[in-house]
């Protein structure tokens, strides 16, 4: 079986920041209510775009979006969250793959 090429870790890598950034981003209103200066990165002024309004959408948690289950059930994640914890299973496969074969 061959390994999987090396940028592998590195693009999972950075898919699992870019999600857990997202997350932070999403749910910084609720862990830090007092803070209301904070913009996210993302938000850029210039071109008028804002990933925060997005995240707000009701695209932001598609498992309720598509009806899989009610808005505000426990697994209605942030999309996020679900990025999150999918480049965390690829590293996981990823590191195991590459122990099983030494």
């Amino acid at each position: 079986m061959a390994l999987v090429p090396f940028p592998f870790p590195v693009v999972v890598s950075i898919g699992l920041i870019l999600s857990l950034y997202a997350l932070f981003v999403e749910l910084h209103p609720v862990l830090f209510p007092e803070d209301t200066e904070f913009t996210p990165l993302c938000d850029i002024e210039a071109i008028k775009a804002s990933c925060s309004s997005v995240f707000s959408m009701p695209e932001g948690h598609m498992v309720s979006y598509w009806g899989f289950v009610e808005k505000g059930h426990v697994l209605d994640v942030p999309n996020a969250a679900l990025g999150a914890a999918f480049y965390s299973v690829m590293l996981a496969i990823w590191a195991l793959g590459k122990e099983g074969t030494r």
